[in-house]
């Protein structure tokens, strides 16, 4: 589409930084000029889109989330195209969160009985303020009756 002469502003972008006595940028990042846009050219509008960051939830395996890719600004037929389309899923793998794993273990001694050593874990669990994890309430319902929803 050509139209009129106009102007469109452009910004400076430093893509490689001063090093070993070299010499400086003319101009610093961010700095804008106005430039004049051919009369016969449209002029270009660069897509803007960047990644949702969805944060990962505490488990204790793992999950996976997704990001979804917004266009915050659509380029027009002479500008940059955006790497990815309005609304492009990317899987992301969240680390398991070793918090989380509370299990019983009955390889670890407590003195007295087995039954002894089943509640002196989970009053340790609930002491250390595990009761809210879903693990540590299914193994020990007494001790932390509390959290139980009814």
């Amino acid at each position: 589409m050509s139209r009129g002469s106009s102007k469109v502003n452009a910004t400076y972008k430093i893509v490689t930084p001063k090093e070993n006595n070299g010499a400086a940028c003319e101009f610093s990042e961010g700095d804008t000029k106005e430039v004049e846009c051919p009369a016969t050219d449209e002029c270009p509008i660069h897509c803007e889109g960047e990644w949702t960051n969805t944060p990962c939830p505490a488990t204790c395996s793992g999950t996976t989330v997704t990001d979804v890719y917004e266009v915050l600004v659509p380029g027009n037929s002479t500008g940059n195209k955006c790497p990815f389309e309005n609304g492009a899923k990317r899987q992301k793998v969240c680390p398991a969160d070793p918090s989380m794993c509370n299990e019983y273990d009955p390889s670890t001694v407590y003195p007295g009985t087995s039954s002894d050593n089943y509640l002196n874990y989970c009053l340790k669990m609930k002491a250390d303020g595990h009761c809210s994890l879903p693990n540590v309430q299914r193994n020990c319902r007494n001790e932390c009756s509390h959290f139980l929803v009814r």
